[in-house]
């Protein structure tokens, strides 16, 4: 086992820092994690309009890779951690309520200012949509076994049971919810066992859950794969 390889956790905000950073480095043991935050999602940034998703990605472990000097081979898994944010809805979903200044989302309908906001969350979502399902066929980027996971629909609402926190919420205080969720466990077995919990677990295999938050409204209720990293990080430790 070479001790110096490492897990690169790839995700939107500091609060998934905060919320997931310390169990999972005891989890993986001995193998190292490390996380670059992105400050949202990735596909949908200005800058990466052109660019394919897995190109993106590319960019991405290219760049963690300048910054620590790390090489290729010290990367054991890359997981990629994203936000479902309602990607998946239909255009009807979509609700026009003149009385937002700002999107909105609830467990059933994504709500907009007027149509043109409606046509651009329409926009947005395609385009995302259309990255992840690129990437959920990707199982190897730059000959790193990748991963990505989802919550629905977000971390804050998978983690704290509240769909208004990741949007009502400023930065610092999602961070500091984040940190008290992560110290509310007594032991990282306690931890594992919070994602494990059925009433928002997606069942089935990797490609069964995307499956599963494709359909109807659910990238906009509270589902997440994530529970499947844990096995990911198992399975990897074990072939070494």
């Amino acid at each position: 086992m070479d001790d110096n390889r490492l897990i690169l956790f790839i995700v939107e905000g500091d609060s998934d820092q905060y919320a997931l950073y310390d169990h999972l480095k005891d989890f993986t043991k001995p193998l190292g994690i490390r996380f670059k935050v992105e400050k949202g999602d990735v596909i949908s940034k200005t800058e990466n309009s052109r660019k394919l998703a897995v190109t993106i990605l590319e960019d991405i472990i290219d760049g963690v890779l300048q910054e620590t000097g790390f090489d290729q081979d010290d990367i054991a898994m890359v997981v990629h951690l994203v936000d479902m944010d309602g990607i998946y809805v239909t255009y009807n979903k979509i609700a026009i309520n003149r009385g937002r200044s700002e999107i909105y989302y609830s467990q059933s309908e994504i709500e907009v200012r007027n149509r043109g906001h409606k046509d651009d969350i329409e926009k947005r979502n395609r385009k995302r949509s259309n990255g992840v399902n690129d990437l959920i066929k990707t199982s190897i980027i730059k000959n790193i076994p990748y991963r990505i996971l989802y919550f629905s629909r977000d971390l804050e609402h998978v983690i704290h049971d509240d769909i208004d926190a990741g949007q009502g919420w400023v930065s610092n205080v999602k961070c500091q919810k984040a940190d008290e969720f992560s110290n509310g466990f007594n032991t990282t077995k306690e931890f594992i066992e919070f994602f494990d919990n059925p009433d928002f677990r997606v069942p089935g295999d990797y490609d069964e859950t995307w499956i599963h938050v494709k359909m109807d409204i659910h990238s906009l209720e509270r589902w997440s794969n994530f529970h499947l990293v844990f096995e990911m990080i198992l399975d990897d430790i074990s072939k070494k």
